[in-house]
């Protein structure tokens, strides 16, 4: 940035020497395709050094009082580098375990599907109806399913985090930090298994409220749309009152799709 306001100032006096054209204000520039023409005018130089010289003074200012936050990261960067090597192969069991949970649910679901009521009735090549309960299985199934890979996902964060953490606190790094993530892991599920269990489900709630929001938004926009705009228009057009012109525009909108 210093080398830029170097330039820019060079190129500011440079121009600032001569006459003509380039003494133009920013109000009489003409209007031209080519961007090259625009860099013999000594403002816009003037410009680009106040605002290089403005981003460089807020950067030194965040700086100087950022710099203890920006030690501490240095320490954790430095930390975790170190604890990086004994998780190596940790991301392998997270993946293993939402693999089999995957190839789980796919079996559930083609079992449930397999599931019938035997009917002795002569009605086609079929010899059974599927069961009523079919359907509510396949919902468990499919929530359970996401449940569980919410709930890997959260194993795995936790024992990150406890991983990186033991280096942290840990008076004597190099005997007390865990050998493994899997180690962390098995800590986690020995002691804290609840709390990732309901934070998995906490999160696979807070996705279905997510989208039911999302959807809520934008039905409620096409609707504050459709009042704000036709509605107004048809009692425009024809006079009536706001219940008369919903009703119009409402007739209307299946037809101009049609």
């Amino acid at each position: 940035m210093a080398e830029g306001i170097f330039m820019c100032f060079t190129r500011y006096e440079e121009l600032k020497k001569f006459s003509g054209v380039n003494k133009q204000t920013l109000a009489n520039w003409p209007f031209s395709t080519n961007l090259a023409t625009y860099l013999d005018y000594e403002e816009n130089w003037l410009m680009f050094l106040l605002i290089i010289g403005i981003s460089m003074v807020a950067i030194v200012l965040k700086l100087i009082f950022w710099r203890n936050y920006i030690r501490g990261a240095i320490f954790l960067i430095d930390n975790a580098s170190q604890a990086v090597g004994s998780l190596t192969i940790f991301p392998i069991f997270p993946w293993v375990f939402q693999v089999l949970c995957i190839r789980y649910f796919g079996s559930v679901t083609l079992y449930a599907s397999s599931i019938v009521i035997s009917s002795f009735k002569v009605v086609g090549p079929e010899s059974g109806v599927t069961h009523y309960l079919v359907t509510f299985l396949q919902f468990y199934n499919v929530f359970g399913l996401v449940w569980v890979l919410s709930f890997g996902s959260v194993m795995s964060e936790m024992a990150l985090a406890d991983a990186f953490a033991s280096w942290d606190w840990a008076i004597n790094t190099p005997t007390e930090k865990p050998l493994y993530g899997l180690f962390s892991a098995l800590r986690i599920l020995y002691f804290n298994i609840e709390t990732a269990a309901l934070s998995a489900l906490f999160a696979l709630f807070s996705a279905h409220l997510h989208i039911f929001k999302q959807s809520l938004f934008l039905v409620s926009g096409k609707f504050l749309l459709f009042g704000k705009r036709q509605v107004p228009i048809m009692c425009a057009v024809d006079g009536t009152d706001f219940g008369q012109s919903a009703e119009k525009a409402e007739s209307l909108s299946p037809r101009n799709v049609a």
